[in-house]
């Protein structure tokens, strides 16, 4: 019984205080409109932390955000103005905005535009974007990203705008009505997508297509990736500097995906080389707790 604690005793509480507060329907109001405005972030965390590619959401999502947040301010203040100061108010609200925003440059990054171009669900949003050159800006860094190492960068680069511009106006070959209602797209499956109408008609702009919507942002690729390079640094090798550790890093972990991708067939290549199996199907151990996890495909679970 809390409210029959010495602690409660000792503060001079009475139970008929404590009562009041919990029955105190503006109390509850504001915990709830205070709920309502972080609500959106916490869906952006759980989005970022899946286990199925979030390349091409993450841009339009933290648009969702902002445009939930700048609702989120008028309740606040037609609430906090009916029983409490309304700096309280803007206190509360501005703290929420500054928790985003300490975070939104880094995932409205040029991957993430690329990402949103690139996704046939979200087509009508990126063509009405207001800024298309920070649009084209980003994809133009990813397709030099994409093919750093190919020695015709002009042409492909060429081969990517061309088709995006078709892609975008669904245009040859992107004019059949049934592409734009396959379950794919209702699935979220965006990078099969690509791999099913785009890599057969335009291999360039496809593999492109491909490999950015593939793009895990869950951390569990990342941690896991700690045991092909755990050898970079050890308590023998404490004395090594931050930038010899990155720079032993990109050296094994491109010679490891250099030895993957040769494993790999040309179509496999294209994906696989970059997220594996294990990537897409991180269970975080689930499959100790009883959960079987091998029951679907990485497919299917996409």
């Amino acid at each position: 019984m809390l409210f029959r604690s010495a602690a409660y005793a000792r503060a001079g509480i009475e139970v008929s205080d404590a009562v009041s507060h919990v029955m105190d329907e503006t109390k509850w109001r504001s915990m709830f409109l205070v709920t309502k405005a972080v609500f959106p972030l916490l869906k952006l965390l759980r989005l970022l932390d899946s286990h199925v590619p979030t390349m091409p959401i993450i841009f339009n999502a933290c648009l969702r955000v902002e445009e939930a947040l700048a609702l989120s301010k008028d309740e606040l203040y037609e609430h906090f103005d009916e029983g409490y100061d309304v700096d309280e108010a803007g206190y509360v609200h501005t703290q929420i905005v500054a928790a985003y925003e300490k975070y939104a440059p880094e995932l409205k990054h040029y991957w993430a535009l690329a990402g949103f171009v690139l996704n046939p669900n979200l087509i009508d949003e990126a063509n009405d974007f207001e800024d298309q050159a920070l649009l084209l800006s980003a994809v133009k860094k990813v397709v030099r990203k994409v093919f750093c190492n190919d020695p015709d960068m002009d042409k492909r680069m060429n081969e990517v705008l061309e088709a995006l511009n078709e892609f975008r106006r669904k245009a040859h070959p992107f004019d059949e009505t049934h592409i734009w209602s396959s379950n794919l797209m209702a699935v979220g499956s965006i990078h099969l997508w690509h791999q099913t109408h785009s890599f057969p008609e335009r291999r360039t702009f496809g593999k492109f297509a491909m490999i950015v919507t593939s793009q895990l942002t869950t951390m569990g690729a990342a941690e896991r990736n700690w045991g092909h390079i755990k050898s970079v640094w050890d308590d023998a090798k404490a004395r090594l500097s931050t930038d010899k550790v990155e720079k032993k890093i990109y050296v094994y972990e491109g010679s490891r995906r250099e030895r993957d991708a040769k494993l790999c067939s040309d179509d496999e290549k294209l994906i696989s080389a970059v997220w594996t199996e294990e990537d897409m199907n991180f269970d975080l151990g689930l499959e100790k707790r009883g959960v079987e996890i091998g029951r679907a495909s990485c497919r299917e679970r996409v």
